[in-house]
């Protein structure tokens, strides 16, 4: 499900000013790497050596072969 969202800077910006949205996000992060801390690097690692838009050029492929 997806909300519409008028305007997205405006809706970011007042996220990062928000002081507790800020505090929320950096104690829930610190859990995260404090629990999973290796698989965390692990993951930021292998993500950032992944070709996203050849996936993509793949699934647009088969889906119009498919049609």
């Amino acid at each position: 499900m997806l909300l519409p969202i008028k305007n997205v800077e405006a809706l970011q910006n007042n996220l990062k000013k928000d002081c507790v949205v800020t505090k929320e996000l950096s104690i829930f992060v610190g859990n995260l790497a404090l629990r999973y801390g290796r698989l965390l690097m692990v993951a930021l690692i292998t993500t950032k050596h992944i070709d996203f838009s050849a996936k993509q050029a793949d699934a647009e492929q088969s889906s119009a072969t498919a049609e």
